[in-house]
C-alpha cells in the first residue's frame, strides 16, 4: 500500500483521495460522503458536491481491492444556486 498523506483541509480542484482500510469487504463498494466541519456552503446535513470521473457527485464509490477502498475525487467548484452562502459572514471580518 502506497503512502498516503493525512489532510485536514482541502482546495477547490484539488485531487483528493479517501482511504478505508476494509477487513473480508474484498471486491465490494464503499460509499463515502464528504460533510463540512461548520457548514458554510451547505446546510448542516448536505453533502458537499465533488467530482468523481468527470461527473458532479454528492456520493463518492471505492471498491475494496487488496483490504483497502481508495477513492479520487476533485473538490469542485460551487454553484450559488446550489448552495447556501453565508455571506454576512465573509463580510463581517
Amino acid at each position: 500500500m502506497p503512502y498516503y498523506e493525512k489532510l485536514d483541509n482541502g482546495v477547490i480542484v484539488q485531487k483528493i483521495q479517501l482511504l478505508a482500510e476494509c477487513a473480508n469487504l474484498e471486491g465490494k463498494e464503499l460509499v463515502f460522503q464528504i460533510f463540512e466541519k461548520t457548514p458554510a456552503l451547505t446546510t448542516k446535513d448536505t453533502a458537499l458536491k465533488v467530482v468523481q470521473g468527470g461527473k458532479e457527485v454528492d456520493e463518492v464509490i471505492a471498491k475494496v481491492k487488496d483490504g483497502y477502498a481508495v477513492a479520487e475525487f476533485e473538490l469542485s467548484k460551487f454553484d450559488s444556486s446550489t448552495y447556501k452562502i453565508k455571506t454576512n459572514s465573509f463580510l463581517s471580518n
